[in-house]
C-alpha cells in the first residue's frame, strides 16, 4: 500500500509531495518527500505517484494499492 499527498502555493508557485509504502505487516519499505516547481497539488501528487511507481518496482512490488488525498489523480 502506497500512500500519496501533494500540495501546492499559488503565489510562490511551489509544491512539495510526500508518499510512504508499506507491507501487509504494516512496516514501512520506503518513503520519499521533495519539492518541485509545479504549481499545482495535483502535479506534485503525479510527481509523487510515479516516483515511488518506480521505487516499488525496483523493490519488488507485484500488486500495488495507491491511496491519495487527490480525487483526480487516482
Amino acid at each position: 500500500m502506497i500512500k500519496i499527498a501533494g500540495v501546492g502555493r499559488k503565489k510562490a508557485r511551489r509544491s512539495a509531495h510526500a508518499y510512504e509504502a508499506k507491507n501487509m505487516q504494516g512496516e514501512i519499505m520506503f518513503c520519499g518527500v521533495a519539492c518541485s516547481a509545479t504549481n499545482s497539488a495535483y502535479g506534485a501528487a503525479q510527481e509523487a505517484l510515479v516516483e515511488a511507481t518506480i521505487k516499488a518496482r525496483n523493490a519488488g512490488f507485484h500488486r500495488v494499492l495507491f491511496l491519495s488525498n487527490s480525487r483526480r489523480l487516482v
